[in-house]
């Protein structure tokens, strides 16, 4: 590789890297659509000869070139490099040469909390029979679920294709199960889930909570169906605290339906419980209706 690679490299980078000249600023400085689709058609063309290079170096085995585009600092020439390498891996061309620097880039990534082109050098890791490099990167895919909201989804992704097995932590596991949604198979662990469950009732992904308090309202369930009406009501009893908790600070209108949307199952569910275990006494509480609440209140208006 010579200076003149180099510099066809970076004319082609250089060019994808100008920015997309839209939106009101540039239609008054006298950017018109039609230079918007020149610039993007010059982008894309650069695009396609990036990618077209690296999978020539790749087939020739230049491998200076593919390194040198794997140690770029611009993502879309790592993406390029791995994107051919991938091809020519699944192709089952050797590619050893630069293993070692594909593992290399993919430990600096999660080392910086990171997700691009994660699950692509993964992939390739695994043509190449490289499982225990593979292994290396779960515990960085951990920190980036537990910690970074953004890349939380796709660090799970991945993890899941290596194998939710090679998570040693069962909390962890769980976490991971929740941000997928996967309530199903967190429900299989019944009554080792509860406790778990119930500490990420207070996480701040709305999404973990709602499919925490979701699992817990399907293992409520089977308990009670199975007999095991006090645990059912130990759970139902945490949901209606976190969600007494989590409404008391809003006063608004939405607020409060959203509240009674919440809570008016889990009570009705909970009244059934013990119904079912006291079968020959009185209800425990009998509902309120709307219409009542606001005779009281006129009564209450009428007496001063």
């Amino acid at each position: 590789m010579d200076e003149e690679d180099k510099k066809k490299i970076e004319g082609l980078i250089g060019s994808l890297r100008v920015p997309n000249l839209s939106g009101p600023y540039t239609q008054q400085i006298g950017f018109t659509a039609k230079w918007e689709a020149y610039i993007r058609s010059i982008k894309w063309e650069a695009g396609n000869k990036l990618d077209r290079l690296a999978e020539e170096a790749v087939e020739k085995e230049d491998w200076e070139t593919v390194e040198y585009l794997l140690k770029h600092d611009d993502f879309r020439a790592k993406s390029s490099a791995i994107g051919a390498l991938r091809t020519a891996a699944n192709n089952g061309k050797d590619i050893k040469p630069v293993v070692s620097t594909l593992i290399d880039k993919l430990m600096e990534t999660l080392k910086d909390q990171r997700i691009d082109n994660v699950k692509d050098i993964i992939d390739i890791l695994e043509v190449v029979g490289e499982h225990t490099s593979v292994l290396r990167a779960v515990p960085y895919l951990i920190s980036i679920f537990k910690n970074n909201y953004v890349s939380r989804e796709d660090a799970v992704i991945v993890l899941r294709k290596i194998g939710f097995d090679n998570i040693s932590e069962f909390k962890d596991k769980l976490l991971a199960l929740l941000i997928l949604g996967r309530t199903d198979e967190i429900v299989t662990n019944g009554k080792a889930a509860v406790p778990a469950l119930i500490d990420v009732l207070e996480a701040e992904d709305w999404r973990v909570q709602r499919n925490a308090a979701h699992a817990l309202r399907i293992i409520a369930e089977k308990k009670a169906d199975k007999g095991d009406y006090a645990s059912a009501l130990k759970i139902i009893k945490e949901l209606t605290l976190h969600f007494r908790k989590k409404y008391e600070r809003r006063k608004d209108m939405n607020s409060l339906n959203d509240r009674r949307q919440e809570l008016a199952p889990l009570e009705y569910y909970a009244q059934q419980i013990h119904d079912k275990m006291n079968p020959d006494k009185k209800k425990f509480h009998k509902p309120v209706k709307h219409q009542q609440v606001r005779t009281v209140k006129r009564k209450v208006k009428a007496n001063g």
